[in-house]
């Protein structure tokens, strides 16, 4: 949702200048009106720093999720509740943002709302599943959901930090001695050559012209390759765009395996926390198609949402799209059969969360030794490019 600055008189002619979060200019004129403001101008904010920051972490939002549940389980009203935990939180971009949560529901909207304004650092997963609470009347259920949900996820997420430390060492290591031979060896050794006129073998001068073309134009790589993330980022908004990337992804041998189960442990988790928060199947597919990133995936829970609004069960809507695997789909019939379908489905997440687990670690096994790899060839042709004129050099000498 954009961010509009405006500029306003009051009744008594007094200035007033604020930002305020909407969908257009006409809900911060309606805002204004109410206010009984004289609106001047309302301009929209094309760039904010603040949609480059990351999101609010998991353990972040399991803290708060769980607060907040706790507050409402007593009788506390929301925005009281959230003003307590403000009060409390030390993260300086958290606190920011339930700040503005607060400055929303002041306004008169409702919680989800207020959330889906600060949707540059809250997850869309979290946005979706209070919009289902407070249509269901489940938002005290729903909430000890989310705080169990983002726990397990802050342990999953801590096991792959852990895993990938060592492969990430070893990545940026190779790049920065990469970099200081080509920066601070290379041009030395080459002085060296070219006053006892050595012709330079093939592996030095393509080092040459590397190094060359590193120390003119380091300024032009750095900023062609941020453009180059950036234009990427822009068109992956595209849906076209998006759909075509995910496929692909899709496609790749290894990768393919870690997404596909990212995605079946997604779908698991989030279809039974709001099966057993009491929303509706067709509704609990919705919003978890809201939930997965894959618009490839997108488009097969559509299809399953279409088969069951005209009678199909959900394991036979499942078999129809053939993309869920075998044991999956076993368990969601034997969880249809039995009436426990939510719970079912929170084991079979857990299942998802262990193999992620054990195919992110088998992954980084497999990437260690590569890496060490990388790195022998990349210092070993730097250093063969420098050894050979010297070798020349030593043989000219004697």
């Amino acid at each position: 949702m954009p961010t509009y600055i405006y500029m306003a008189l009051t009744e008594e002619g007094e200035n007033k200048k604020g930002t305020y979060y909407a969908k257009d200019k006409n809900e911060v004129l309606n805002m204004l009106i109410q206010k009984k403001y004289y609106p001047m101008k309302i301009i929209p904010v094309f760039f904010e720093i603040n949609n480059f920051r990351s999101k609010i972490c998991s353990n972040d939002l399991a803290i708060f999720s769980r607060q907040i549940f706790t507050m409402i389980h007593a009788g506390i009203p929301i925005l009281q509740s959230i003003e307590s935990i403000e009060e409390q939180t030390e993260n300086k971009k958290f606190k920011n943002t339930l700040r503005y949560i607060i400055k929303s529901l002041n306004q008169g909207i409702s919680f989800s709302q207020a959330l889906e304004r600060q949707q540059n650092f809250l997850p869309e997963f979290f946005i979706h599943m209070i919009e289902a609470g407070e249509i269901s009347g489940q938002l005290e259920k729903i909430l000890k959901n989310l705080s169990l949900h983002y726990e397990k996820e802050t342990k999953t997420k801590e096991v792959i930090k852990k895993a990938m430390f060592y492969p990430v060492i070893l990545f940026f290591l190779c790049v920065l001695v990469s970099i200081f031979m080509v920066e601070f060896v290379m041009p030395t050794f080459i002085e060296i050559f070219k006053q006892e006129n050595i012709p330079l073998p093939i592996p030095t001068q393509i080092l040459l012209w590397i190094s060359n073309l590193y120390r003119q134009h380091k300024y032009s790589i750095l900023f062609l390759f941020i453009l180059l993330i950036y234009i990427i980022k822009i068109l992956l908004r595209k849906e076209k765009v998006r759909f075509i990337f995910d496929d692909i992804l899709l496609r790749i041998p290894f990768v393919n395996i870690i997404i596909k189960k990212i995605v079946f442990c997604k779908f698991s988790r989030t279809l039974g926390i709001l099966l057993s928060s009491g929303i509706s199947l067709v509704q609990a597919l919705e919003i978890t198609k809201k939930v997965i990133s894959n618009q490839y995936v997108k488009k097969y829970i559509n299809e399953m949402s279409k088969a069951i609004i005209i009678g199909k069960s959900l394991e036979e809507s499942m078999k129809s799209v053939s993309f869920f695997p075998s044991i999956l789909i076993s368990m969601v019939k034997i969880g249809e059969a039995s009436g426990q379908l939510d719970i079912l489905l929170d084991k079979i997440a857990d299942f998802y969360d262990e193999e992620i687990e054990l195919g992110v670690q088998k992954m980084i096994t497999l990437f260690e030794p590569c890496m060490t790899i990388i790195m022998a060839i990349v210092v070993g042709f730097i250093s063969i490019s420098i050894t050979l004129p010297l070798l020349d050099m030593v043989y000219t000498i004697s």
